[in-house]
């Protein structure tokens, strides 16, 4: 009887343990394989309160944080790298196409109607 006994505590403990570890990987390591776009910016002037993990907002709307912030002491300038999550945003068109290619074309776009970053 107690074999058996053990046998059912055993299967009940690894069971918990695959359901956390598939938790802990669903809710936290997945968002590694989520689609990204990388884009910078560069300021002349005090970024005061930016932090590495700020969020990075289009229009009001969370898309992404910022992953690196460094200095460029031979322009004077700093850089700022930001991570945008690219299954925030749907484009319309060919649903085959490179979510990447089009957040940099939306980009380019942008840019040329004179989108620009700014500290809030």
């Amino acid at each position: 009887m107690s074999a058996k006994r053990n046998f059912y505590l055993g299967l009940f403990v690894v069971s918990g343990f695959a359901l956390i570890v598939t938790a802990v990987f669903m809710f936290g390591v997945a968002s590694i394989f989520r689609p990204k776009g990388y884009f910078y910016t560069c300021f002349s002037e005090s970024v005061q309160g930016l932090e590495v993990g700020s969020p990075v907002k289009y229009k009001g709307v969370p898309i992404g944080s910022v992953k690196k912030i460094t200095l460029d002491m031979d322009e004077q300038l700093i850089i700022v790298l930001m991570e945008v999550e690219l299954d925030t945003m749907e484009f319309s068109g060919n649903k085959q196409e490179n979510p990447e290619e089009k957040f940099l074309d939306f980009i380019n776009n942008e840019q040329s109607k004179g989108l620009r970053c700014h500290l809030e």
